[in-house]
């Protein structure tokens, strides 16, 4: 089995931080649980020697809903002794069955179509998430209403493609999975296999912009039930840190995308 790959990424934000500041966010995306595998100690391992300050959770914890008392279990494992001082969040994915949140009340928070403010001394940072397929089943102005300009808006999606959706000048860091990174890519070519999302191929993966909205999206952990392995594509956990526009930074600042659409 590949080895777990650290990414570890600045991201420049234009509203003002203030105390949040440098804040380090740990993004895990697809684990995909069925059984325990020796990626999931290596996961938990890096957590533990990393210590950021919150950890977020893409979705597609399970593998078509079938296990939940299963997946519940690995959490438990994954997480047990780990310490996040911003707290846990997530949202589901298209593999998650709804009884999952409830059931991990008290682990973990799901942000599916909602948000919530953090606070840190006198600043605030917003974390929302939507769940769903398709544009019709998201409810952006659930999760975004309480948006502030002034304030960093983080909104974590299962979809990536949600980033052709969102309300101009809203989001500061969309995080993203699904895709598995393409799960199998060939050098000098990328991926070979994509969910069918309408996604174009070059964003299946990695460190993306478009207007003020920086993406990042996550090859994942686990992989498909139907493409048991990965070729060119580690399983990853992806450690965001966040800073102001106008700090001096010599690498590490997410790259741009051209602001076309989705054919």
């Amino acid at each position: 089995m590949l080895r777990l790959r650290i990414v570890e990424q600045l991201v420049q934000v234009r509203a003002t931080l203030g105390s949040w500041q440098g804040t380090r966010l740990a993004y895990v995306s697809d684990l995909h649980f069925r059984q325990w595998l020796p990626i999931y100690d290596e996961l938990r391992q890096q957590l533990l020697r990393l210590q950021p300050d919150l950890l977020l959770l893409g979705g597609d914890f399970d593998d078509g809903g079938r296990d939940t008392v299963g997946v519940i279990g690995h959490l438990h494992t994954l997480l047990d002794g780990l310490h996040f001082p911003e707290g846990i969040f997530a949202v589901s994915g298209n593999h998650d069955h709804p009884e999952l949140v409830s059931a991990t009340a008290g682990l973990l928070r799901f942000l599916n179509n909602e948000s919530v403010w953090l606070q840190r001394g006198p600043d605030r940072l917003l974390l929302a998430g939507v769940a769903g397929w398709r544009r019709d089943s998201w409810d952006l102005p659930s999760a975004l209403w309480e948006h502030d300009p002034n304030c960093c808006s983080i909104l974590m999606s299962h979809y990536p493609h949600v980033l052709y959706h969102l309300p101009p000048q809203c989001v500061d860091l969309l995080l993203a999975g699904h895709t598995h990174g393409g799960q199998v890519r060939l050098p000098g070519w990328g991926s070979i296999w994509l969910p069918f999302d309408g996604l174009p191929r070059r964003y299946s993966h990695g460190a993306h912009r478009l207007a003020q909205t920086h993406l990042y999206v996550s090859a994942g952990i686990g992989y498909s039930r139907t493409v048991r392995f990965r070729w060119f594509c580690p399983p990853e956990l992806v450690v965001i840190r966040l800073v102001n526009d106008n700090q001096q930074i010599s690498d590490g600042k997410i790259g741009d995308i051209s602001a076309d659409r989705c054919a």
